[in-house]
């Protein structure tokens, strides 16, 4: 494979790669949470998630691409990670008053927690016509070594429980699921330790909880 690894810049082409990948990857919770809005609206919604963000916050994204074209992506957050969000009223301009208020809602109901020597794996994502092909794996492994190198000892991901392709292919690259995290008072809390078969307080977005000890 001839490819490079490069930190995600503060660029239109970067940032509408990346947000069309995320929406790719993550049609099912947009769609249900915009059910009142086009398909242009939420694409331009995912693009404005990754413009104009504080330089920091690029090196924590990772693009894959070979010489005529961009493959696959990788976003990274750390316990000091800090990523601008659309204002409440840039948010009803777009959505709508209704849709704004389901998203906002989601917010709160899902906070990932991220302490001191974690990382967290945001997403990872590739082109359909080249995954099967290792830029997955490459994706992952920038990742981890981002993770080793901020002196993490812990790494971890959120994968949805219907997307076993997902599920597959952490668990192939060495991830264990250990349990899922649930959801008290509206905010999202990740326990070590809980036995996977629990249930899930909220359908939408019923994920596993994988982790990986670093070395």
């Amino acid at each position: 494979m001839d490819y490079n690894i490069r930190n995600m810049k503060d660029d239109p082409d970067d940032c509408e790669f990346v947000g069309r990948m995320l929406y790719e990857a993550v049609t099912g919770e947009f769609d249900t949470l915009f059910p009142g809005s086009s398909l242009k609206t939420i694409l331009q919604f995912a693009t404005k998630c990754y413009t104009h963000q504080p330089k920091e916050f690029y090196k924590n994204v990772f693009l894959l691409s070979s010489e005529k074209e961009k493959i696959g992506f990788v976003e990274m957050a750390f316990h000091d990670t800090v990523k601008n969000q659309m204002s409440k009223m840039d948010l009803i301009r777009t959505f709508g008053v209704r849709d704004s208020c389901r998203y906002l809602l989601s917010r709160l109901f899902f906070v990932f927690p991220i302490v001191p020597s974690t990382a967290y794996i945001d997403n990872l994502a590739v082109e359909a016509k080249f995954r099967g092909q290792g830029y997955g794996r490459a994706l992952l492994k920038r990742a981890e070594e981002e993770a080793v190198a901020r002196r993490c000892n812990k790494i971890y991901c959120l994968v949805f429980s219907t997307n076993t392709d997902g599920m597959k292919f952490y668990e192939k690259n060495g991830y264990k699921a250990v349990g899922k995290p649930r959801t008290f008072y509206g905010f999202l809390y990740l326990v070590i330790k809980i036995p996977t078969s629990s249930q899930e307080a909220f359908n939408l977005l019923q994920w596993n909880f994988v982790q990986l000890p670093m070395a």
